[in-house]
């Protein structure tokens, strides 16, 4: 070794003992891998006890040398979740569950951060209350969305908010929905919906917002009917107030009508909003070829509703106009002006709306402000509008339910017919109207003008056969459909029992209708012209009275009789009774058992009754040969038994009463 590098070398050993001396570190990865993490600030601060915050932690040394040297984050004792080093001054980790104040501690390979105020994590709750911030009470359009989002606090005993407590509203009544529905509280415990958007149909919404292991909170809206109710398929989608159908685009023109006798009112100048925008506003897609408009005024009782096809509504197929100086028809390819089908809710001249029609109306509209011209007849205007319903429109019709049914003749079937209006895509059509009648076999129906409901179908209200025994049938008709008309058959069973009314069937009965009726029981028998009696017999039996007034719908009355006749045999037998005799029991002769001895009705027990017998248990009274019922004078005692006579008092194998008189 030559001089010059002894010289180095002992330069460089007096170099490294100085710094030794001096405490200095080495310029080596090896020093800089020995500093410890600190922590300067941790965002959030708080959180519930649930844990699951996403804490973002800044400070220094996460990183050395460019490389990961944190092995954890500790929120007191327990380890965070989730670690993600961002960069040698930030990283993120989800807290765990926990409670109090704890210190947020970043562990490294080269030790632990020490433990400052700028660390600390505190732990609120647990939830003890939820209550509402604001959005309760408001009032708007139905089938809108209120403009104060609800909100709701999450609080712990102290009442202090906690923020990161999972909230989940729902839609409780009125129908609507809502948007952001899973809400986590925010720093000061408060969640907010995205939106809430009320049901389509006028009335009270309520919304809930819960939290887990408390007791929900609801809010409250209204949804407006405001002047116009748009539906699809008989569903309601939303209102408008008059400033809603405003705000759309509007369209001016000049309209009018044309009766059918030929008087024309109008043309007046208009403003209004084309019924296609309005679909298209509230169902958000445009109006389709394949659809119709149901329009229709509410304010007549019953409602006038006028369905237009898309052909109507949007290519004024049917439409004719009228030059109102000429009253000569004008060709729609000669008219200056756009036309548009409009609600006009703006009328100057004050001949369109009238106020007691409401203030929206039905018309074609000419945009042109020369030669204005009206529409004809007066039925393509309706007056006073409150309903859009959009539907199929309807092609066809079939049967739902109620055919092939049996029921006592006289009676109504248990299942009301029924049948089901759809369009080209089986979709059902609410809002037709389906006419039923009775083709065969007399009887009657109710409600038969029946309306298709939201799922497409209508029905009678009831249908009663005629009060003879055999086939029925019952139409339903729609003009124009498919399927129409559909027919309903039904049999009239002859049963046990017919009653009529001055001959005419009113309707039968079989044995468990008349054992359906009041019963009454007691003793009955006859005593024949030779004086011999049989019975009595203990029997159970429905009141010729009750009968009655089951079959006609009303009392026996005072003027009136009954003819009580056996059919059964080649030559029918028949007995008259009068009131007086069925009520009073004038003329019958009642005779005690034992000894033949005639007794006064005053002495007798009773009460007394005359009975259609359908039960008795000796079979002397109605013999099997002789039919299921027979005619009776029937005292309710069981002591002193009594008959009546003569035998021709008593009619055996009843199968027919015919009301008569006066």
């Amino acid at each position: 070794m030559n001089k010059r590098s002894t010289l180095a070398l002992s330069l460089a050993v007096v170099a490294l003992a100085l710094a030794l001396v001096a405490g200095m570190a080495l310029p080596t990865a090896a020093s800089a891998a020995g500093k410890k993490p600190v922590v300067k600030s941790i965002t959030p601060k708080k959180w519930s006890t649930a844990g699951g915050a996403v804490v973002t932690v800044t400070g220094k040394n996460f990183k050395l040398g460019g490389k990961k040297v944190v092995k954890s984050v500790r929120f007191g004792a327990k380890a965070g979740k989730k670690l993600k080093v961002r960069s040698a001054t930030k990283l993120t980790v989800v807290a765990p569950a926990g409670k109090g104040t704890v210190h947020i501690r970043v562990v490294t390979t080269r030790g632990t951060s020490r433990a400052v105020r700028a660390d600390r994590f505190t732990y609120l709750g647990p939830a003890r209350a939820i209550v509402v911030r604001s959005g309760d009470g408001q009032t708007v359009s139905a089938g809108t969305s209120v403009p104060v989002k609800p909100s709701v606090v999450v609080r712990d005993a102290k009442k202090r908010g906690i923020p990161g407590v999972k909230v989940t509203f729902a839609v409780a009544s009125g129908g609507g929905s809502v948007t952001g529905a899973a809400a986590v509280t925010n720093a000061k415990g408060i969640a907010a919906v995205g939106s809430w958007t009320l049901g389509g149909a006028a009335g009270v919404n309520t919304l809930t917002a819960k939290v887990a292991g408390l007791a929900p909170v609801t809010f409250t809206a209204t949804g407006d009917a405001g002047i116009l109710a748009v539906k699809e398929r008989g569903a309601p989608v939303r209102c408008y107030s008059l400033a809603e159908l405003q705000a759309l685009p509007p369209f001016e023109g000049s309209a009018g009508y044309r009766s059918s006798g030929g008087k024309i009112t109008g043309p007046d100048e208009v403003v209004g909003v084309q019924v296609t925008d309005v679909v298209a506003d509230a169902l958000g897609a445009p109006l389709a070829a394949g659809q119709a408009v149901e329009v229709t005024d509410a304010h007549e009782l019953p409602p006038y509703t006028k369905t237009f096809t898309y052909d109507r509504i949007v290519n004024f197929a049917g439409f004719v106009m009228y030059d109102p100086a000429t009253e000569t028809e004008v060709p729609l390819a000669n008219l200056a002006g756009r036309l548009a089908s409009v609600l006009v809710y703006d009328d100057p001249a004050g001949r369109v709306m009238p106020e007691d029609k409401g203030p929206l109306r039905f018309f074609v509209a000419d945009a042109a402000t020369v030669d204005p011209v009206v529409m004809s007849p007066g039925g393509d205007s309706v007056a006073g509008v409150n309903e859009l319903n959009v539907v199929g429109p309807a092609t066809q019709m079939a049967l739902n339910a109620g055919d092939g049914q049996t029921a006592s003749a006289g009676t109504a079937v248990p299942v009301a017919p029924s049948v089901r209006v759809t369009d080209a895509g089986d979709n059902p059509v609410p809002g037709v109207h389906v006419t039923f009648a009775v083709a065969s076999g007399g009887g009657s129906v109710t409600g038969a003008a029946a309306v298709t409901n939201a799922k497409g179908i209508a029905a009678v209200g009831s249908w009663t056969l005629g009060g003879t025994p055999g086939e029925n049938t019952l139409r339903a008709t729609v003009a124009g459909l498919a399927g129409s008309p559909v027919t309903f058959t039904a049999t009239g069973d002859a049963g046990i029992l017919t009653v009529k009314d001055d001959g005419v069937a009113v309707r039968s009965y079989n044995l468990a209708e008349l054992q359906d009726l009041p019963p009454f029981t007691g003793i009955a028998g006859f005593r024949n012209q030779l004086g011999n009696i049989t019975g009595p017999e203990a029997v159970t039996g429905a009141k010729v009275t009750d009968i009655v007034a089951d079959a006609l719908g009303t009392a026996l009355a005072a003027d009136q009789s009954v003819e009580v006749t056996d059919a059964h045999g080649a030559t029918p037998y028949t007995q008259t009774f009068t009131y007086d005799r069925l009520v009073d029991f004038a003329g019958f002769e009642m005779y005690r058992a034992p000894d033949n001895v005639l007794v006064a009705f005053s002495d007798l027990v009773g009460p007394l009754a005359c009975v259609l017998v359908y039960d008795n248990p000796a079979g002397t009274v109605m013999p099997v040969n002789k039919g299921p019922l027979r005619f009776c004078l029937v005292d309710a005692a069981v002591a002193d038994s009594v008959v009546m006579s003569p035998g021709g008092d008593s009619v055996s194998s009843v199968n027919e009463l015919n009301v008569v008189g006066p």
